[in-house]
């Protein structure tokens, strides 16, 4: 289908860049800016870090101009109905792209102008409704009634990014199917899919985790799969932590680690620097409560790293491709047991799995097709 016209995007986010604290969503809106450029794109932000209130360095009032879209940064006090507002005025857009639900004052501001202005709404909620997200339902319940009669009218789309994303969907907000469309999170755009391993082989396998610190992403139970692996290996964990005491919990395992297994925690990493740095190392380990996608297993693959990775993400069929591991969570013998066969590979071997799951994300990213899939999307709610 050729696109002729180009739409008016306004998104409503928690976080965005230069901010790197955020996780997964304001990568998926930097994606979609870098490849949906038969869009106009305005993008409606917090002003801060994540767990921070002094304003970001580099940004200006109003309209910030990036290469891909326009920015528009609010303070905590700022970002509320009439700002939302006065921002669908000045940029009259076809539609109105949320990015959370439960970070309620993102959603209730956007989605209260969008309807007092009738512009339709899409709605992503970026795996906050699937299983390993939902915690506290006693809370999470009731505001999800609430919305429902308040605020999720016939105008109000929901985007799925993932099979179990679209269940979550029908079972907690609508079961008019044709309101909910399927579209998976654009990938990282990179020129770099067939560059080789930044670095040889030297028998010692090199695996990495990239994660924001949260129960969630289950850093604890990987420390835990540390604890039975014989073989020696290295492992480096990167990413903000946002829940200290969870990380002391980790942190006590992780001194009591072997001494086969060299561990270092080194930090946050801006987003620009995550390929090249993935690409130091053999395989990515993330044995995850719950992804709707899972930018930084997407980002992993790209890079050559051999995921093994828990059976909550999209990415169940990697063992079908001999291109890594999907495994069943809770079970840490399979988890040791795959890092145990991994350590024990050749080099030859880790590169030829290396260029499997290289080729296996390369097959499962199609971003022509999801291009004309999302702009369809676009002309049919807009």
């Amino acid at each position: 289908m050729p696109i002729n016209k180009k739409i008016k995007i306004l998104i409503a986010t928690y976080g965005f860049f230069p901010a790197q604290n955020y996780g997964g969503p304001p990568v998926s809106v930097e994606n979609f800016c870098n490849s949906m450029s038969e869009c106009e794109v305005f993008v409606v932000a917090r002003n801060h870090e994540m767990g921070s209130v002094e304003a970001l360095q580099g940004i200006d009032d109003g309209w910030n101009k990036r290469s891909n879209c326009n920015v528009k940064y609010l303070s905590d006090d700022e970002y509320n109905t009439v700002n939302l507002g006065k921002s669908m005025d000045e940029t009259e857009p076809d539609l109105v792209y949320i990015q959370t639900f439960f970070e309620y004052k993102t959603f209730i501001s956007s989605i209260r102008a969008a309807a007092k202005r009738k512009i339709p709404v899409l709605l992503a909620p970026r795996g906050e409704l699937l299983m390993g997200a939902m915690k506290k339902k006693y809370k999470k319940i009731p505001y999800i009634w609430i919305v429902k009669k308040l605020w999720l009218r016939g105008n109000v789309f929901f985007q799925a990014t993932s099979e179990d994303e679209h269940i979550s969907i029908l079972h907690y907000f609508t079961k008019e199917k044709e309101r909910i469309f399927d579209l998976p999170n654009f990938p990282c755009v990179t020129n770099e899919l067939s560059v080789s391993r930044g670095d040889t082989y030297n028998g010692l396998l090199k695996v990495v985790t990239l994660s924001r610190i949260v129960p969630k992403k289950n850093i604890l139970f990987a420390c835990e799969v540390m604890m039975d692996v014989k073989e020696e290996l290295i492992w480096d964990v990167y990413g903000p932590i946002e829940d200290m005491k969870y990380w002391e919990e980790c942190r006590g395992l992780i001194e009591k680690l072997p001494k086969n297994i060299h561990f270092k925690y080194k930090g946050s990493i801006p987003h620009e620097s995550v390929f090249d740095t993935l690409k130091q190392y053999h395989v990515y380990f993330f044995p995850t409560q719950s992804e709707n996608y899972g930018h930084s297993i997407v980002e992993a693959m790209l890079a050559g790293c051999i995921p093994v990775i828990s059976d909550r993400t999209p990415w169940n069929d990697l063992e079908d491709y001999n291109a890594g591991y999907s495994l069943e969570l809770g079970d840490t013998d399979l988890f040791v047991n795959a890092l145990s066969n991994l350590s024990e590979c050749s080099g030859e071997m880790l590169n030829s799995l290396s260029e499997n799951t290289k080729m296996y994300a390369r097959r499962k990213l199609n971003v022509n097709k999801l291009k004309q899939d999302y702009f369809s999307v676009f002309e049919m709610v807009k």
